[in-house]
Order: C-alpha cells, then sequence, then structure tokens
C-alpha cells in the first residue's frame, strides 16, 4: 500500500484469469481464504472487482449496466425508470450489502435484501409487531419449503392482511436503506421479475418521494453526529409502557439505560450501525430521548418554495403564546399533552417527524427533520403545511372546548387575519 499526492491509501491488487480466477492483494485488504471474486471490465481501462457471493442472483442473462452515483441521482434513476415503464431489477450496492429493487411496467413492486437486518422476521420485529421470543420461535420453524409469512399464518400469530402489510413494511424499509447511503453503486437487470408483488396505494412516485425525503432526513441527521454527542432518556417510565422490553425500541431504550454516547450505543447494539442510529432518531422524534453536543444545523439559504411552510409554523407559535396567555388569565391549566398526542397522529406510519416540546412548540429538531425532507423533495413542503395547518385547527378548537367561544373569539380572529387577509 502506498498514499497517492492527498496522502490517501492506495492499494495494488494483482488479478490473473486463466481458466480459473486469481485475486491476490497487499496487506490491509480482506481476501479470507476459500472466498471467490469476480473481475469485469468497466469502460475503458477499469475493472470491477467484488466477491462473487455479492453478484446478484437473475434469471436474465441481458447484460448489464453498472454506475456509482450518489442518493440524489439514485431517487431520479428510479423515477426515471418509473416514467419509462421499464420492467427489471435494479441491484444496490450499499456500505451494508446488496439490495434489489424491482420494477413491473414502471410500477415499483418489490424489493429484497442480502443483509439480515432486512429480513421479514427482523423488520416486523423492529415496527414492534413481534417480540424476540416469537420473531425466534417463528425463525426456527423456516426451512426450504416453509417460508418466514406461511409460519407466521400457521401459527396464528398474523393473517394474510397482516402479513400483506408487513410485506409492504419491508419494502418500504429497504427501499429506504438506499437513501441512507451518500454513495452507491447500481446495475440494471431487464426483465428481471420478482418472486412476490406488493402495491401502494399512493402509487411509486409518492412512495419513492417518501423513501428518498426520509433518506435525506437520515443523512441529516446523522451528518450532526460526533464522538461526543450524549443521549438521554428524557422519560424512562413513559418509555418502558410505549416500547416495552422485547420489542425492537423498547431493547434499544434498555441499552440507553447504560449507553450515554452514540459511540458507546453503536458499540453495545447488535444490528447494523445504520439501523441504529436509525432507531435512535425515532426515539428522538418520539419524544423519548435527547441528543446532546450535536453539530449546529446548517440548512441552505436561497430556498423561496420554504417560505409558506415556515410562515405556516410562524403562525402556530404565535397563536399558541397567545392561546397560553389566555389559559393563564383565566388561571387555568393548557392541555398540552393533547397537542402533543394530537401531532403523533399528525405523523404517516412507521417514521415520525412532527413532535412538540413540553410547551406544544414544534420541537427545534422536528423542524431540522422537516426541513431536511422538504429540501429533498419539494411536494413534502404541502404535505408538512396541511399538517401544520392541523395543528393551528386543533389548537383552536381545543380552546372553544376549554374556554369557550368568547374567549376563544380573539384567538380565531387572529388566525383569519393572518391566514385570509
Amino acid at each position: 500500500m502506498t498514499d497517492d499526492a492527498s496522502g490517501s491509501p492506495v492499494y495494488r491488487i494483482k488479478v490473473t484469469r486463466d481458466n480459473s480466477l486469481e485475486v491476490t492483494g497487499e496487506e490491509g485488504l480482506s481476501f479470507r481464504e476459500g472466498e471467490s471474486w469476480e473481475v469485469e471490465p468497466l469502460g475503458s481501462g477499469r475493472l470491477v472487482l467484488r466477491n462473487s457471493s455479492h453478484k446478484p442472483r437473475v434469471v436474465s442473462r441481458r447484460g448489464s449496466t453498472f454506475a456509482w452515483v450518489s442518493s440524489g441521482e439514485l431517487f431520479d434513476i428510479l423515477n426515471g425508470h418509473h416514467d419509462r415503464l421499464w420492467t427489471g431489477m435494479i441491484s444496490v450496492e450499499t456500505s451494508m450489502g446488496l439490495k434489489f429493487i424491482y420494477f413491473l411496467h414502471g410500477e415499483l413492486v418489490f424489493a429484497r435484501s442480502g443483509l439480515f437486518d432486512d429480513r421479514l422476521g427482523e423488520v416486523i420485529y423492529r415496527g414492534g409487531e413481534l417480540s424476540l421470543d416469537e420473531l425466534t420461535n417463528s425463525a426456527a420453524q423456516v426451512d426450504r419449503n416453509r417460508k418466514f409469512g406461511q409460519v407466521l399464518i400457521s401459527s396464528g400469530l398474523f393473517d394474510h392482511v397482516k402479513l400483506w402489510e408487513a410485506l409492504k413494511s419491508q419494502v418500504y424499509q429497504i427501499v429506504c436503506s438506499v437513501f441512507m447511503e451518500t454513495q452507491a453503486g447500481i446495475e440494471f437487470y431487464p426483465d428481471e421479475e420478482p418472486s412476490s408483488e406488493v402495491r401502494f396505494e399512493r402509487g411509486t412516485r409518492e412512495f419513492l418521494d417518501r423513501c428518498y425525503s426520509f433518506g435525506c432526513m437520515y443523512q441529516g441527521f446523522t451528518g450532526r453526529i460526533t464522538e461526543k454527542t450524549e443521549v438521554h432518556l428524557t422519560n424512562v417510565g413513559q418509555a418502558a409502557v410505549q416500547y416495552p422490553a422485547g420489542t425492537f425500541l423498547g431493547d434499544l431504550i434498555c441499552l440507553l439505560e447504560t449507553a450515554d454516547s452514540v459511540d458507546a450505543l453503536l458499540k453495545v447494539s447488535k444490528l447494523k450501525a445504520p439501523y441504529t442510529l436509525m432507531g435512535l432518531m425515532l426515539l428522538m422524534n418520539e419524544g423519548l430521548c435527547r441528543l446532546d453536543k450535536l453539530e449546529p444545523v446548517r440548512l441552505p439559504e436561497g430556498r423561496s418554495y420554504l417560505l409558506p411552510l415556515k410562515s405556516k409554523m410562524n403562525i402556530y407559535e404565535f397563536l399558541l403564546n397567545e392561546v397560553h396567555k389566555v389559559f393563564d388569565s383565566k388561571e387555568k391549566k393548557f392541555p398540552v399533552v393533547d397537542l402533543q398526542l394530537m401531532a403523533r397522529t399528525l405523523n404517516e406510519d412507521k417514521h415520525p417527524v412532527l413532535f412538540l416540546n413540553k410547551d406544544g412548540l414544534i420541537h427545534p429538531e422536528s423542524v431540522h427533520h422537516i426541513f431536511y425532507q422538504c429540501l429533498a423533495v419539494r411536494s413534502r413542503v404541502i404535505y408538512f403545511e396541511a399538517v401544520v395547518d392541523s395543528l393551528v385547527r386543533f389548537l383552536l378548537q381545543v380552546v372553544k372546548d376549554r374556554l369557550g367561544p368568547e374567549s376563544s373569539g380573539r384567538i380565531v380572529e387572529l388566525y383569519r387575519k393572518f391566514t385570509y387577509k
């Protein structure tokens, strides 16, 4: 190994190909005994080297095309294949392993993965639908002739509808995970069809928007974590009730009782680091933990399309402050817990984004996560505008119910003034 002009390490690999393939490398590169490696030409003067076990299993023998792309470019490519009504499989090489995305006449209908953490049972466990014991017992009954889903049905743990939703959740999480990477390698296999198919009610474009915006939110979150970032459970009692031990987030909460930093958590977690960090982000979004010593947020400037959403958030903050004043003047306690519960219901399934602080304001970290999504996909601005406006209208209804129309009249008048004039 030598260093190039920038100081980055440069490895020398010897590749010999006769009747059999032989690959050797300098110390520092991992070539385990008995492993089989393959070399394929990539354009002029370049080669792709990969472990044979990482090669996609395909039926089609048509040639594939390979490329390295950013997460944004991958998003554009998948949307392009949707527009072209393409049928085939796209293999995505990530830092965690291979993921496979299937299109059928332009619709994304399936995804699978070679990663253990992406198996159906693991996805269901992380979603809280199976305990660790149920997962272990069900997995022990799987064999060549009996798949995991069949075990769930025959054991009575799941019915067909619940299993269908689990398959959709698995596809969703696998596709989300490819956008959690800053860069990925992709290969195209035209006409390759999946063994199973699911359908997303709102269509492929909206589905990809959700997955990509989640990935950008995740990258924004993890990009602020340092070796010094601390983790603190904010409400151990509520956390234990909401996510009991034996569920994925419950077990993660148990780890947080002894791991006081992100670095310490990653060392004791059995999951791949991205999935551990994703779970940590979800716990923070649920208001169950707090992260300290994060890098400050640096959102880009000059994005005028965010202004309507910022305006909605400002209106909500102003009205909430006025509502607190009215409740204080009446010597009544403002029901902030109801407001927090309402905010939770406004989130999409699986990945909460909107959460409030102890006063009912949109939490700063929630604001950051919302804007990360909107910067990635403009259509998310409209979605979150509606979410915040729903929260505003709920706030007005709470004031009417608790204080009556006379006391709430001024708050309603302020809302209409800001919104309709």
